[in-house]
């Protein structure tokens, strides 16, 4: 079993040494060009890498069977550095929103970020903006209600159910067993 934990770590290191890598060559990218939306894409991509990297796969849903999956995970400087990467790209996302408003992208990407820090009534925010830019996405519409019903604000929820039910969308059926 330390073979298998050790293996885990050194390839977590090479992952995370690689990641850090591609933040350093976005943030030069930027330095030449801080206006560039795309440029500032690409480094909220390399953020969300890095904090995915350290983030809980139980925060995700997944099943961790290894004990020393749930003790890395848990280590305090593996949520500082999930913590830390967070906000970084909370903040590029910010300034996505600020350059290139109208991407329904960019609210989504701040959503999920929402859900897997638990701040869900910014998650359904995010959601409500995405959907504001592209009101007939499915996808958005099923999250948004999803999050409705996990924040209590039924009605909207099921409001929210009808309009999927009326589209004869499949994710109706999925939407209402969060209420």
């Amino acid at each position: 079993m330390q073979t298998l934990a050790r293996h885990f770590q050194d390839v977590q290191t090479m992952r995370e040494i690689i990641i850090l890598a591609k933040i350093e060559q976005a943030k030069r990218e930027v330095k030449h060009m801080p206006t560039e939306g795309k440029v500032h894409a690409q480094l909220a991509y390399a953020y969300k890498k890095l904090y995915k990297l350290y983030l809980d796969p139980r925060k995700q849903g997944k099943e961790v069977s290894y004990p020393f999956l749930i003790r890395f995970y848990t280590k305090e400087d593996v949520i500082h550095k999930f913590t830390q990467a967070a906000k970084k790209l909370e903040e590029e996302l910010e300034i996505l929103e600020n350059y290139c408003p109208d991407e329904s992208w960019i609210y989504i990407e701040q959503a999920e970020l929402y859900r897997e820090l638990e701040e869900p009534l910014l998650e359904m925010k995010a959601y409500q903006k995405a959907l504001e830019r592209d009101k007939h996405n499915l996808e958005i519409l099923f999250h948004l209600g999803r999050v409705c019903f996990l924040n209590g604000n039924k009605a909207e929820g099921l409001k929210i159910y009808e309009i999927l039910k009326r589209m004869q969308s499949s994710r109706a059926e999925e939407l209402i067993g969060w209420y």
